[in-house]
């Protein structure tokens, strides 16, 4: 409790002053990511962050949690991936297949988002204490947020809206100025919110699964107040939201389900899948569930209006939270944990191509 208690205080100091890194970049129009050869490229620690080594080996800060983490462009050609057992990001062209690049100098990176217009991404590492943004282009850090030892999960808007950052060990969630990059405002009252965060914009909620609180938070984008809560959960993983709001999935890894909630009443319906799910990914045209089934290395998918099984995918190896679809809903991207990507045929429950 003394040292949450600590953290909590360190946190919240850091996410009140954020630092910003001055930036003279500038981009193309259209990001090139073309490349004969895979860069190799290192992000400096620099200021603003703590170091993640000690005697020269890393010394990740919850090196007992681990997960995964990708984010797809917003044309769908690139994907970028991590883990927090692995120190770098990595670049994969979706289209053939090859690994454009690694960028290293991370020690536990949580989680991956593309900015709106595609040319640079932000990562999380709960370690070195910062949420930076990347250029696509040099792959070097435009901006760098010292947010607090236990960053962890980011959610924005498709609209560029405000980005929200939650904080493990603080058990904060920080809420971002878009175009300034500095903290708007910090909410309290969580107990260990991880990974899963999702923005329900026709219902103005921001979801925030706390796995210590064995619930799923619900906060307001118009107040940025804590407003309730939802669902009950023994392990609270992944989390999606249906485009209208109304019904929200989470993947439980402690009792080996995925739960379907009417967001209006609160009803939990719980739906036997996998060993140790972590992923509850809703396809863009909400015909298909994939749940990441850590335990047995595999994805069930489910229809999410019934909650009927569909079918299973093998041939991954430790799939969890990263699970991305195509915009027409015909293919899924599934991190495997030596960071390559499986490509699944969602109409045939296959994986065709392993990327990377």
């Amino acid at each position: 409790m003394k040292q949450l208690e600590v953290t909590h205080r360190i946190a919240v100091g850091l996410a009140a002053a954020a630092l910003v890194l001055p930036s003279a970049m500038t981009f193309a129009d259209t990001p090139s990511f073309a490349t004969d050869r895979i860069r190799e490229d290192t992000v400096p620690y620099g200021i603003g962050a703590y170091s993640g080594y000690v005697n020269n080996i890393p010394a990740p800060f919850a090196k007992s949690i681990s997960n995964n983490s990708m984010a797809v462009s917003p044309d769908q050609s690139v994907a970028v991936v991590t883990s927090s057992e692995h120190q770098v990001l990595r670049v994969i062209d979706l289209k053939d297949g090859h690994r454009i690049a690694e960028i290293g100098g991370y020690t536990s990176p949580r989680n991956i988002l593309f900015e709106p217009d595609g040319r640079s991404i932000s990562v999380s590492d709960d370690t070195l204490g910062v949420l930076d943004q990347i250029s696509l282009q040099t792959h070097k850090v435009i901006q760098r947020l010292p947010l607090g030892v236990g960053v962890f999960g980011t959610a924005q808007s498709d609209e560029g809206g405000n980005l929200y950052a939650t904080n493990h060990a603080a058990g904060i969630v920080t809420v971002i100025h878009p175009s300034t990059r500095r903290p708007k405002v910090v909410i309290t009252g969580f107990v260990q919110p991880r990974q899963g965060i999702k923005i329900a914009p026709k219902h103005n909620v921001v979801y925030v699964t706390d796995i210590g609180a064995q619930h799923i938070a619900k906060v307001s984008t118009k107040t940025n107040e804590r407003i309730g809560q939802i669902g009950r959960f023994i392990e609270v993983r992944g989390l999606s939201v249906s485009r209208d709001g109304d019904r929200l999935f989470a993947a439980d890894s402690g009792d080996d389900t995925v739960s379907i909630i009417d967001t209006d009443t609160g009803v939990q319906t719980k739906i036997k899948v996998g060993h140790r799910p972590y992923g509850a990914a809703l396809a863009p045209n909400e015909k298909v569930l994939l749940s990441g089934n850590l335990g047995n290395d595999t994805l069930t998918a489910l229809n999410p209006d019934t909650g009927a099984e569909l079918g299973t995918v093998t041939g991954l190896r430790g799939p969890r939270q990263a699970i991305e679809f195509s915009n027409d809903s015909r293919l899924a991207w599934v991190l495997n944990q030596d960071l390559t990507i499986g490509e699944v045929n969602v109409q045939d429950l296959a994986v065709k191509r392993i990327l990377g």
